[in-house]
């Protein structure tokens, strides 16, 4: 048997349902692309990461927990979960920690579903979910999204159709920014079957506390629903993987069973304890956020671009085709700013543009300018 024989061999041994899987790409990162386009810096929008960095407190603890390097973090989190339920008033028992969100994703999925099993969410809403209920062999049902919004009537319609396992909704969603309401989430809960899972995933949660209409799901809760957010985003965390979910005991010791032992490091759960009382890094975060949103939507207005308002920290910019959107990414990276092409998440004329630091978005509009005219 040849080398290529038994890798043949190999992978037609590897389940059907992941062979047909089309991997996750994402966008290069920072060091790849300073060396390719030989920039000593580049100016990234394509991740949503916060641009101020990681909270200090958050510098401090992670240091400090440094020196037990050595040791297993707690596997079960006592102390941030501990944290947790303090902050948000909900029981320790009620939560649940994992290395990022999307591996929270990956968690319910194991722990839900099996080969075969229907799971629905909107057209448009964050691939993470359906990657990791796929890699489970699980059949993903997508209903439109008019308007680039979920549709509370749609959703429910197709949950009482497919009876699924799982109802997946971001809120807000990335990368549309758009969100359900209070009313609109609450009738989609009281309009699914009891049995099936709703999974909220509010990885932007923090960006949305301004708005009069956003839900607060963590008192929304029902015994059929789990809300996942993460300190990837609005406390800087991102390399640090630290994510929770809340939810009815009974259903978080499923999540419990299933998760990578010791995950979170200890390092990363020290941080995420700190990013938690940094109360004044939070809000500054979330100020800048708004202020430079809305700069975005001055200069889009003035050169008659077609975004859609965003309730994150990054705004959707819909362009001629995919033939426009290639030409701007390119332009873009030519001058040393990274943004994101939206083909891989449904939306193959988008782009997908973070908010960062003020220089760095007047760089961008800057650019913008020079390049718009040209495509």
């Amino acid at each position: 048997m040849t080398t290529t024989d038994q890798v043949d061999a190999l992978l037609a041994r590897c389940p059907a349902h992941v062979q047909s899987m089309v991997p996750y790409r994402p966008g290069k990162p920072l060091e790849e692309l300073k060396a390719e386009f030989g920039f000593d810096q580049v100016i990234k929008l394509a991740s949503n990461e916060n641009p101020f960095g990681t909270s200090p407190k958050a510098i401090v603890a992670m240091t400090e927990a440094l020196q037990q390097g050595f040791r297993y973090g707690d596997p079960i989190s006592r102390r941030l979960r501990a944290a947790i339920g303090t902050r948000f008033g909900v029981d320790p028992a009620e939560v649940a920690i994992a290395a990022g969100s999307e591996n929270l994703l990956a968690i319910v999925s194991r722990a839900f579903m099996q080969p075969g099993d229907r799971a629905v969410m909107g057209y448009g809403a964050f691939m993470g979910f359906e990657i990791h209920a796929g890699a489970i062999g699980g059949q993903m049902v997508k209903v439109e999204s008019p308007g680039y919004r979920f549709s509370p009537e749609l959703l429910i319609a197709a949950c009482r159709e497919h009876n699924p396992k799982v109802l997946y909704l971001p809120n807000p969603n990335n990368p549309t920014g758009t969100y359900l309401t209070t009313e609109e989430l609450q009738q989609v809960i009281d309009g699914c079957p009891p049995t099936t899972l709703v999974l909220i995933d509010e990885a932007y949660t923090e960006f949305c506390q301004h708005l009069d209409d956003y839900p607060d799901a963590l008192t929304m809760r029902q015994d059929n629903v789990v809300v996942c957010r993460t300190f990837s985003k609005a406390y800087g965390l991102a390399g640090m993987r630290v994510a929770y979910a809340v939810g009815h005991e009974k259903v978080i010791q499923q999540l419990m069973k299933v998760k990578m032992t010791f995950e979170p490091s200890n390092v990363a759960q020290a941080g995420a304890i700190a990013a938690l009382q940094d109360e004044d890094f939070l809000k500054k975060v979330v100020a800048n956020n708004e202020t430079e949103k809305n700069r975005y939507y001055e200069f889009f207005m003035q050169h008659h671009c077609h975004y859609v308002s965003s309730s994150g920290n990054f705004v959707l910019l819909k362009l001629r085709d995919t033939d426009q959107v290639e030409a701007l990414n390119n332009a873009l990276l030519q001058r040393g700013i990274a943004i994101r092409p939206l083909t891989a998440f449904g939306y193959p004329d988008c782009v997908r543009i973070s908010i960062g630091l003020p220089e760095e978005n007047t760089a961008l509009m800057q650019a913008l300018s020079e390049v718009l005219p040209t495509l």
